[in-house]
């Protein structure tokens, strides 16, 4: 079994123009398990937050979750990244 999580945070500003500036924050989690020695089953969940600042303000949220079986027929065990 693999368990994982991870997380970051952006924040962009320009140089030399008067653009917006621009800022993320991310979240996710994943599982992974071996059914077989070669056949896993992998969950995963992303969250995304991110926002433009300029003239008009551009606020998006959203959100991923994946299911899914893979094949890996190596002699390591399948890792999440």
């Amino acid at each position: 079994m693999n368990l994982g999580v991870d997380g970051g945070y952006y924040h962009l500003t320009s140089v030399g123009q008067s653009l917006g500036s621009y800022t993320q924050y991310l979240a996710g989690a994943g599982i992974s398990y071996a059914l077989g020695h070669d056949i896993h089953v992998t969950a995963r969940y992303d969250y995304r937050d991110q926002g433009i600042a300029a003239s008009s303000s551009y606020l998006s949220s959203g959100y991923r979750a994946s299911l899914g079986l893979m094949f890996s027929p190596g002699a390591l065990p399948l890792s999440l990244w």
